[in-house]
Formats: structure tokens, sequence, C-alpha cells
């Protein structure tokens, strides 16, 4: 079992991208597992938040790269 440790409201869509991606950087540390959600019809969520997700997190992606950070799924093994 794998649970998260990063979660940043990203079904609400007040505050647009920016909101989230700050969340994002805000919490970031090494070997952090992100939860983001990807549908905006699921109970509570904002129909249009799942865009507002994804442009967040393109963002943050490159911002988290530049600074040294990487990313793996969790059902991949870390290479040596």
């Amino acid at each position: 079992m794998i649970l998260w440790s990063v979660i940043v409201g990203d079904w609400k869509s007040s505050g647009g991208k920016q909101k989230i991606k700050q969340r994002l950087l805000s919490k970031l540390r090494g070997g952090a597992v992100i939860v983001l959600h990807d549908s905006g019809q699921t109970f509570g969520a904002d129909r249009d938040a799942p865009v507002y997700m994804l442009e967040a997190l393109n963002e943050f992606i490159i911002e988290a790269l530049y600074t040294g950070y990487c990313f793996q799924r969790v059902d991949e093994k870390r290479a040596a």
C-alpha cells in the first residue's frame, strides 16, 4: 500500500492554476508522493478543476526539474 504525502486541493478551481502550482512547490520534498485528481465529475470536485491541475502540473514539473528534482512512478524501481 502506498499513501500520498502531498495533497493540494486540486479538485477545486478557485485560485486557478497558480494556486495549485504554488501549493505543489511549497510542499515539494525529496521522496514526496503527490496525489492529483483528473476528474471534475467526482463528488465535491469543480468541473473545470482538472484543466487547472494539468496547467499547474506542467509548470510545476518544469520548475522542479530545473531545481534538480526528478520524478518517478510509484510502481517503478529506482535506478541505482
